[in-house]
């Protein structure tokens, strides 16, 4: 191949990879759409006052995100799984 044709297939080639990552991006965003998500919310709007169960330093605790790599629960109880019991 000549060297413009190998220069004109690599365009087109980054071209197509183009194309593929904007669909890709776009049928993710119109799948986000489509399945009515809340509105993104962030702690440092959350209002401590209008939940009294909350307290202010667990929501520190949630907002630093050490829990997340030990897997731990922030602060919050785990929930109970159901025990499942063999057929009588």
């Amino acid at each position: 191949m000549r060297k413009s044709a190998v220069e004109t297939a690599d365009l087109i080639s980054e071209l197509l990879a183009a194309e593929v990552d904007d669909r890709a991006e776009r049928r993710r965003a119109r799948r986000i759409t489509a399945a009515r998500f809340p509105r993104l919310k962030r702690l440092s709007q959350f209002n401590v006052d209008a939940v009294m169960t909350i307290q202010p330093a667990q929501l520190a605790t949630l907002a630093h995100g050490h829990y997340l790599s030990t897997g731990e629960t922030g602060g919050a109880p785990r929930r109970q799984r159901h025990r499942e019991y063999p057929p009588t």
